[in-house]
This record gives C-alpha cells, structure tokens and sequence, in this order.
C-alpha cells in the first residue's frame, strides 16, 4: 500500500487544518474528498480532473516536476504539457531549443493553480535524499 509521501502529504495538512476550523478551498475541499487515509489523490487522477473538469480547469496550471540532471523541480505551465492518450506512464514537454522529453509521472513534485499550490509530493529520488 503506498504511504502519503508517495501520492503527496498536502492532504495531511488539510485534515489538520480542516479539524483545526480553518476554511478550506473548493480546490482543498476536492482534494480533501479524494484522499484515503490521508494519502494525497493520485497526480493521474488529478491531471484527469484538470482536463475533464472545465469549471476545475478554469485558471492557470504550472507543474513542478524533479529533473535528474538539473537536480532540481522544473515548473513548466500545463498548456505546454502533451499528453499521449494511453499513456498512463509518462507526458512530453519540448523546451526552448525544440527537444521533447519524456518526463514519468512519479517526477511530479507539486501542481500549482493560479499561483497557489494545490498538490505537492515529497521527494523519492536518490538525488533528492
């Protein structure tokens, strides 16, 4: 069974928040719903709600993602992220000098949503540690 560091540990907070009596976000409040047992929704099940959730989806998504030679999150906007239908491993991005990377999914670090972090996950790469 994966633990909250592997699906993304912001929904321990929330749980903490939300009993605290802190007001959630519609946003917050969703992810709150998904969670099992404190374990961050999926960042497939997230990126599926951004595309198929036209209310959801009205904003501007950047995704932080962990390059290994970079040593570093890279955030990227959503608009310049290719998703091939299938693929439940990897999308594609093409930086500035025209190559496309293929980046897993498991590199995801964080999903921010008009500047305000909506999901995060912590590191698990050799590199990180």
């Amino acid at each position: 069974m994966p633990n909250d560091t592997e699906h993304g540990n912001i929904a321990v907070d929330m749980v903490e928040q939300a009993k605290r009596g802190v007001t959630l976000s519609v946003e917050e409040k969703w992810m709150l719903s998904r969670c099992r047992g404190g374990v961050m929704v999926p960042i497939q099940e997230l990126l599926n709600r951004i595309r198929w959730d036209g209310a959801f989806a009205e904003g501007d998504f950047v995704i932080g993602y962990y390059d290994r030679v970079a040593e570093m999150v890279i955030q990227v906007p959503l608009s310049q992220i290719h998703f091939t239908q299938g693929d439940h491993f990897f999308f594609h991005i093409t930086d500035t000098n025209g190559c496309t990377h293929e980046i897993p999914f498991h590199r995801v670090r964080e999903v921010y949503k008009n500047k305000e972090l909506i999901w995060h996950r912590e590191g698990q790469d050799k590199a990180e540690q």
